[in-house]
């Protein structure tokens, strides 16, 4: 079952906010067919999946001195999954976040947006511990279109994220595109 109720409001000028939410709850059943055995063991076998997953994800825009657009969005989720493979029995939970703060605007020959974000991936396995992780990873972003000529625009950005097991790492962008 899945159930996903949805929440939209316009204020106008630019205000605008959207929420939603989540819960899915499945349970999947398999293996061998009743009465039917492994012909390696001559046991049946059962192979199950249990799942149960939340999540809430929302983003907000707003004016700033009407001249910049302010937005924030995040979304969240947690999964936990029982996993059945003949005798042997997996749990984990899994949780994500991501989350994001920017702004935009546009003078003269410029187009730029600038920001703020962070994801978290965290994986616990109950019964395997050797597999457990959590990545934090906060960064930041910008990036300036310029119209350069009537059929010339010229756009330079960069992203740079911050993993607390990776180490950091610097994403830059040069485009231009050509109007005929």
């Amino acid at each position: 079952g899945v159930l996903r109720p949805r929440l939209f409001w316009d204020g106008g000028n630019g205000r605008s906010a959207f929420l939603t939410a989540g819960v899915t709850y499945e349970d999947r059943d398999g293996g061998t067919m009743p009465g039917g055995v492994l012909a390696a063991t001559g046991q049946p076998y059962i192979e199950a999946l249990e799942t149960r997953r939340y999540d809430v994800g929302g983003t907000v825009q707003t004016l700033l001195e009407d001249r910049f657009v302010v937005t924030a969005r995040a979304a969240a989720s947690w999964q936990h999954h029982d996993h059945q493979f003949g005798d042997v029995l997996e749990r984990d939970h899994h949780n994500t976040l991501f989350s994001e703060v920017a702004a935009r605007g546009a003078g003269r020959r410029h187009t730029w947006v600038a920001g703020l974000a962070y994801e978290r991936d965290d994986y616990d396995p109950i019964d395997v511990r050797r597999f457990r992780y959590t990545y934090d990873v906060p960064g930041v972003f910008a990036q300036d279109d310029i119209d350069l000529a009537s059929w010339l625009v010229v756009s330079a950005g960069g992203r740079v994220d911050f993993h607390n097991e990776y180490g950091t790492f610097f994403s830059p962008r040069l485009a231009a595109l050509f109007r005929a």
